[in-house]
């Protein structure tokens, strides 16, 4: 896919906006979906296995003394416990030097029947099921993919706006410490603050524009990673607000675990697995048995000057049989029956796996977002407490009453309150959404992929 140039001009964009073109644009999501896609193709390849097939035939031929044509139909079709039925209609016109021209047709009739091994519809349908469950997996890794776009378009959202405030506040800081500078350069001159003031508050405002200048490139970092995740060229810019915070009424930790049971993709993937291969296993064991085919088949034949004789079918042949193939020692079939229950067991593990390590994550993420909120709360309070600080230190060196080390210290304190602050806020705001990724009910999925429907 070819980046077109970016407009220059910056648009504006809400979160929602953001995330809706994330799901249609990113590429991450578009390469699911093409993948969904064609396994819904296999689905009609299988199936077309149990289609009617219609065969025309023609056949032509010349010799010495004689020349021959023919033509047909054959119609057959092969039903779910196994059967084949096949119908056909040939009829045929020889010419020769040596006798008159003779045309005959023949009508048949034939039917195969796997006994034991192949028969039922277990062993049948087998190809057909797996092309379904892996467009069921390939749809379930769509939609767990665009869940995970939604959560990282909401992070890197956030990120960038913890940035762009990070680089407001830089500059911000940068013109205080410029003109605490020039004043403490000022005093200095009148002897009321002495040479080490003047360069602590110089290399203050040079680690300042040092920030600066890392937040700026940290900032441009972000916006191309998040141009990226919404399939749009690195250059282009967006406006972005501060999106209403996401309160959420927490559930009880069960009740959190069972939602998430309830809905999560992953673990409806692992039960499909462990299903899969319990089915996987009695078709494995079903193979031990007898590999048998009973075939039967009835012809009618006619022949004569033309049509209409070729077409009486007064002659009839049938027959009726009973073939094997099987493998007495049958080495392979028993270890692939010992593999097959032996993968039954992992499937099953790895069921129990996935289903505890949501549970954790459920906790982890219910705890982090009391964290978060809590957090963002002290921290609010300790930028409004550095913040008056900052003003009353620089309102009393202005006055002459305390010395510029108070103000370079109050500053200090204020840019480190006002980044934890910068990033509890953000912290925060995204807690909220990976809550609900833990559950599963970040966005809407079809209800059939859901391990409910399992």
């Amino acid at each position: 896919m070819t980046l077109l140039a970016a407009d220059p001009t910056p648009l504006s964009l809400p979160l929602t906006d953001a995330i809706e073109r994330a799901l249609e644009h990113n590429r991450s999501v578009l390469g699911a979906r093409f993948n969904a896609q064609a396994s819904e193709f296999d689905i009609v390849q299988q199936d077309a296995a149990f289609d009617f097939r219609v065969a025309p035939q023609t056949t032509a031929s010349s010799g010495e003394t004689s020349d021959s044509f023919g033509y047909g139909m054959t119609v057959a079709r092969k039903i779910t416990w196994g059967t084949d039925i096949s119908a056909g209609l040939n009829m045929n016109r020889t010419t020769s030097d040596y006798a008159d021209p003779v045309t005959s047709g023949r009508l048949s009739v034939r039917v195969d029947q796997p006994l034991f091994r192949e028969a039922g519809r277990l062993v049948q349908l087998e190809p057909l099921r797996l092309a379904q469950n892996r467009y069921q997996a390939s749809l379930r890794l769509l939609e767990s993919t665009k869940a995970d776009i939604v959560l990282a378009v909401v992070e890197r959202y956030q990120d960038v706006l913890r940035l762009e405030q990070l680089l407001a506040a830089d500059a911000q800081r940068v013109q205080r410490l410029n003109k605490l500078q020039r004043l403490t350069a000022l005093r200095e001159k009148q002897g009321r603050a002495t040479r080490l003031d003047a360069m602590r508050v110089e290399l203050q405002a040079g680690q300042a524009q040092t920030s600066q200048e890392s937040h700026r490139a940290e900032l441009d970092a972000a916006r191309r990673a998040f141009a990226d995740l919404l399939g749009e060229p690195p250059d282009r810019r967006y406006i972005l607000a501060p999106p209403p915070r996401l309160d959420l009424e927490l559930p009880a930790p069960e009740c959190a675990t069972a939602t998430a049971l309830s809905n999560r993709l992953d673990y409806a993937q692992a039960l499909q697995d462990s299903t899969d291969a319990k089915r996987g296993e009695r078709i494995a064991k079903k193979r031990l048995w007898p590999n048998l085919r009973l075939t039967s088949s009835l012809e009618q034949n006619g022949a004569g000057d033309g049509f209409s004789e070729a077409t009486d079918f007064g002659g009839s042949t049938w027959f009726f049989g009973l073939s094997g193939d099987s493998d007495l020692l049958r080495r392979r079939d028993r270890a692939g029956y010992q593999a097959a229950s032996v993968s039954t067991s992992a499937t099953l593990l790895n069921g129990e796996i996935v289903r505890d390590r949501i549970v954790r994550e459920v906790y982890d993420e219910l705890s982090g977002y009391r964290r978060a909120e809590q957090e963002f709360v002290i921290a609010a309070r300790n930028l409004d407490v550095a913040s008056r600080r900052l003003q009353l230190a620089d309102r009393l060196f202005r006055m002459g009453r305390t010395d510029n080390i108070s103000v370079t210290d109050a500053e200090e304190a204020f840019l480190l309150a006002q980044n934890e602050e910068n990033s509890a806020s953000a912290e925060a705001s995204v807690s909220a959404y990976r809550v609900l990724r833990a559950m599963g009910t970040l966005i809407e999925t079809p209800p059939e992929l859901k391990p409910s429907a399992m």
